[in-house]
């Protein structure tokens, strides 16, 4: 049988470089707060600060941190209550987010944070049509519609608007 490869170690490494090479998390930081690489403890010890939610910031900073901490990483890490406990302010300013999203990952957190401010505040959100409107041509004009976040976002949405 005639071989392939005279080294295969040297083949798997070479492969295992490729592949590597174009893989890794390469974020463009000018899409996000300014303080978001401060946030994510990239500059100091690498560990997000969490003790930000402690300085009693404003809904729109505490939502810049969660999208910081989020939208880069394959998680959902932080705390939605805080939203909840904001709720009009959040509603307030969240449609603008909807209608000039970073990524598809942003409609997922909102729709994640609706699912749960849901629980207490359902009826501030499926009587606000502006809200709802721009919710749904948010998820409409999600890029990859065969994914996870548009399937999520649209159950979400669903779940909320149907009736009871």
């Amino acid at each position: 049988m005639q071989k392939l490869y005279a080294n295969p170690g040297a083949a798997i490494i070479g492969l295992l470089l490729l592949l590597t090479a174009g893989c890794g998390l390469r974020v463009d930081y000018s899409k996000f707060d300014p303080r978001c690489r401060e946030w994510l403890g990239i500059d100091n010890n690498g560990h997000i600060q969490w003790d930000f939610i402690n300085t009693n910031p404003t809904i729109e900073s505490y939502y810049e941190f969660f999208m910081c901490i989020n939208i880069p990483y394959q998680h959902v890490a932080g705390n939605t209550d805080y939203f909840s406990a904001n709720s009009k302010s959040f509603l307030a300013f969240v449609p603008a987010k909807l209608a000039a999203p970073r990524a598809d990952k942003e409609i997922l957190l909102i729709s994640i944070i609706f699912n749960e401010m849901s629980k207490t505040h359902r009826d501030d959100i499926r009587n606000n049509p502006q809200l709802l409107s721009t919710w749904k041509s948010a998820i409409d004009n999600m890029k990859r519609k065969d994914g996870w976040p548009y399937s999520v976002s649209y159950g979400i949405y669903n779940a909320i608007t149907r009736l009871p």
